[in-house]
Protein backbone atom coordinates (compact mmCIF):
# COMPACT_ATOMS: atom_id res chain seq x y z
CA UNK A 1 0.00 0.00 0.00
CA UNK A 2 1.01 3.28 -0.94
CA UNK A 3 2.08 5.80 2.04
CA UNK A 4 0.29 8.42 2.85
CA UNK A 5 0.08 11.60 4.23
CA UNK A 6 -3.24 13.45 4.96
CA UNK A 7 -5.24 11.30 3.02
CA UNK A 8 -3.33 12.14 -0.19
CA UNK A 9 -1.06 9.69 -1.40
CA UNK A 10 3.14 10.44 -1.37
CA UNK A 11 4.49 11.60 -4.45
CA UNK A 12 7.80 10.33 -5.02
CA UNK A 13 9.40 12.90 -7.63
CA UNK A 14 8.44 15.25 -9.76
CA UNK A 15 7.29 13.95 -12.58
CA UNK A 16 4.46 12.02 -11.02
CA UNK A 17 3.53 14.98 -9.23
CA UNK A 18 2.46 16.42 -13.10
CA UNK A 19 2.97 20.54 -11.80
CA UNK A 20 3.73 21.54 -15.23
CA UNK A 21 5.54 24.61 -15.42
CA UNK A 22 3.89 26.13 -11.46
CA UNK A 23 6.89 27.79 -10.75
CA UNK A 24 5.37 27.66 -7.09
CA UNK A 25 4.06 24.45 -7.06
CA UNK A 26 7.07 22.93 -7.88
CA UNK A 27 9.10 25.14 -5.25
CA UNK A 28 6.97 23.71 -2.74
CA UNK A 29 7.36 20.16 -3.78
CA UNK A 30 10.69 20.74 -3.63
CA UNK A 31 11.04 22.25 -0.02
CA UNK A 32 8.83 19.45 0.96
CA UNK A 33 11.54 17.01 -0.41
CA UNK A 34 14.54 18.47 1.78
CA UNK A 35 12.30 18.56 4.71
CA UNK A 36 12.08 14.70 3.84
CA UNK A 37 15.38 14.47 3.50
CA UNK A 38 14.97 13.87 -0.20
CA UNK A 39 17.63 15.33 -1.56
CA UNK A 40 17.89 13.82 -5.05
CA UNK A 41 14.16 14.66 -5.57
CA UNK A 42 14.69 18.26 -4.29
CA UNK A 43 17.82 18.80 -6.57
CA UNK A 44 15.37 17.69 -9.55
CA UNK A 45 12.45 20.19 -8.72
CA UNK A 46 14.69 23.21 -8.06
CA UNK A 47 16.75 21.90 -11.63
CA UNK A 48 13.20 22.35 -13.69
CA UNK A 49 12.43 25.65 -11.80
CA UNK A 50 15.39 27.49 -12.33
CA UNK A 51 15.02 26.41 -16.22
CA UNK A 52 11.69 27.82 -16.38
CA UNK A 53 12.82 31.07 -14.52
CA UNK A 54 15.87 31.35 -16.65
CA UNK A 55 13.91 30.93 -19.96
CA UNK A 56 11.58 33.49 -18.71
CA UNK A 57 14.54 36.05 -17.36
CA UNK A 58 13.15 35.73 -14.00
CA UNK A 59 16.99 35.87 -12.69
CA UNK A 60 16.27 36.35 -9.16
CA UNK A 61 14.28 33.63 -8.75
CA UNK A 62 16.90 31.68 -10.49
CA UNK A 63 19.65 32.71 -8.19
CA UNK A 64 17.95 31.95 -5.28
CA UNK A 65 16.82 28.38 -6.61
CA UNK A 66 20.43 28.09 -7.46
CA UNK A 67 21.28 28.53 -3.84
CA UNK A 68 18.41 26.16 -2.84
CA UNK A 69 20.03 23.47 -5.13
CA UNK A 70 23.87 23.74 -3.74
CA UNK A 71 22.26 23.87 -0.21
CA UNK A 72 21.28 20.20 -1.45
CA UNK A 73 24.50 19.16 -2.97
CA UNK A 74 25.88 20.39 0.34
CA UNK A 75 23.99 18.01 2.25
CA UNK A 76 24.76 14.73 0.28
CA UNK A 77 28.89 16.13 0.20
CA UNK A 78 28.66 16.93 -3.26
CA UNK A 79 30.90 20.55 -2.12
CA UNK A 80 32.31 20.63 -6.05
CA UNK A 81 28.80 20.95 -6.72
CA UNK A 82 27.69 23.00 -4.19
CA UNK A 83 30.48 25.26 -5.72
CA UNK A 84 29.16 25.46 -9.12
CA UNK A 85 25.67 26.27 -8.36
CA UNK A 86 26.88 28.76 -5.72
CA UNK A 87 28.29 30.46 -8.92
CA UNK A 88 25.48 30.02 -10.89
CA UNK A 89 23.27 31.78 -8.09
CA UNK A 90 25.71 34.68 -8.38
CA UNK A 91 25.74 35.02 -12.13
CA UNK A 92 22.16 35.05 -11.93
CA UNK A 93 22.07 37.94 -9.26
CA UNK A 94 24.74 40.42 -11.39
CA UNK A 95 21.64 39.49 -14.41
CA UNK A 96 19.24 40.39 -12.29
CA UNK A 97 21.10 43.58 -11.29
CA UNK A 98 21.97 44.63 -14.78
CA UNK A 99 18.03 43.79 -15.75
CA UNK A 100 16.80 46.31 -12.48
CA UNK A 101 19.54 49.08 -13.63
CA UNK A 102 18.39 48.65 -17.37
CA UNK A 103 14.80 48.74 -16.85
CA UNK A 104 15.05 51.90 -14.49
CA UNK A 105 16.78 54.00 -17.44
Amino acid sequence: MEKEIWGIPEIKNLEEAGLGEDKQAIYDLGINFVEGKKFNEAIECFKKLKKICEERGEYELAARTCEKIGDCYSQLGREDKRKEYYKFAGEFYKKWIKKIRTDEK
